[in-house]
């Protein structure tokens, strides 16, 4: 559970299979670009980047990994609730993040 937007990783106990990232303005940099190509070249199939727009509202940004190129393509994009089940069932009420 995301307990703050602070910059943190989350895996299973399985290696990483997924990450998710929430950060502020000053880390957004690293997480669209630098964060977003070193887990696919690792090979993580999901990322969750979690952002603040200027207005506070907490935006969900999630991304499926293309294992043939090593690349991730965007998937869905959340602001209010997220409803997911990739990579596993999620529901999470975003206005407790903010």
């Amino acid at each position: 559970m995301l307990s703050g937007l602070d910059e943190t990783t989350y895996g299973t106990d399985e290696g990483f299979r997924s990450a998710a990232f929430a950060g502020i303005s000053k880390a957004i940099f690293a997480a669209r670009v630098v964060k977003l190509d070193q887990y696919a070249r690792a090979g993580i199939p999901f990322y969750w980047r979690v952002e603040l727009t200027a207005t506070r509202i907490p935006v969900v940004y999630t991304y499926l990994l293309d294992s043939a190129s090593r690349r991730y393509r965007d998937s869905d994009v959340f602001t209010g609730v997220v409803k997911a089940s990739v990579p596993f069932l999620a529901e999470i009420d975003l206005s407790t993040l903010a």
